[in-house]
């Protein structure tokens, strides 16, 4: 009777180069995933492996690869390549039939050893500050009206009633916003920031995203977007952004303040419209 292992469909596999970086040092490759900031190391077999992967290697080709597999070997092969797919740095794919590799892959000739890999996550804020895509950001002006004041920006929205005072860095940022600042001028403005402080600079970028009060634009795309030149350059202390979201208004914020009033006026509603 067959192990299961030998009657495992037959797929080509292909290495995800839109979401990973690898490089090989002394033998061993390093891997890098984009989206996720974890890392990998694969050595010996798990090395090997991977430069056969890089040639869109079938599983079964990798199989006849090696000397002599015995099942619970072929299963450990099975279970590094599993889990390159569960960590989406490999990907199933169709070859043509008469793709050939840069170089024919062997035939029962690289002895057996266990694949030797290993998944790091510990640098993880580092790395995806680092490769996470530069891109500019404008105020949303026709959802929402600003102004400062003594320093803080009280901004409200149109559309939610929400409103949101920001105060100190937040309010800096806010300013540099309105000339269309990108993500790394922004950074740059700061002095010998930390990977955690970076983290905290692009919480306040995606909760002002997420609130519909900034989205993301292309630089130049108006003529009269204002200079970003006079930005400062790490010349700035860092402070955590200080922003506060409000709801406590939206009724009167949205109400009309002609159809939506009693017999008073503005700003007192009638009572159904509370």
């Amino acid at each position: 009777m067959l192990s299961p292992a030998r009657v495992k469909q037959d797929v080509y596999y292909k290495i995800v180069d839109h979401n990973v970086a690898h490089e090989i040092i002394d033998g061993e490759v390093i891997i890098i995933h984009f989206d996720t900031g974890n890392y990998y190391s694969l050595e010996g077999v798990a090395a090997q492996m991977w430069q056969w992967f890089a040639s869109q290697a079938s599983r079964q080709q990798i199989l006849d690869a090696f000397q002599d597999l015995e099942p619970r070997e072929i299963q450990n092969l099975d279970e590094f390549i599993d889990f390159l797919v569960k960590e989406e740095l490999l990907m199933t794919t169709e070859t043509d039939a008469e793709y050939q590799p840069a170089s024919p892959f062997p035939k029962h000739e690289v002895p057996f050893e266990p694949p030797k890999f290993s998944k790091y996550n510990d640098m993880q804020i580092l790395l995806m500050s680092n490769i996470k895509p530069d891109v500019h950001y404008k105020i949303v002006d026709h959802k929402v009206t600003h102004e400062t004041i003594d320093g803080e920006v009280i901004i409200i929205h149109f559309d939610s009633g929400n409103y949101y005072s920001l105060e100190g860095v937040a309010s800096q940022m806010w300013q540099w916003f309105g000339s269309r600042a990108s993500r790394q001028q922004i950074l740059d403005a700061f002095q010998d920031l930390q990977p955690r402080q970076i983290q905290h600079l692009d919480e306040f970028i995606d909760f002002l995203l997420k609130e519909e009060l900034l989205m993301i634009t292309e630089p130049g795309a108006e003529s009269e977007s204002p200079s970003t030149s006079s930005l400062p350059k790490h010349e700035v202390p860092f402070q955590s952004p200080k922003y506060t979201k409000y709801n406590d208004m939206q009724v009167l914020l949205m109400s009309d303040p002609l159809h939506d009033v009693d017999e008073t006026g503005w700003p007192n509603l009638e009572e159904d419209k509370v």
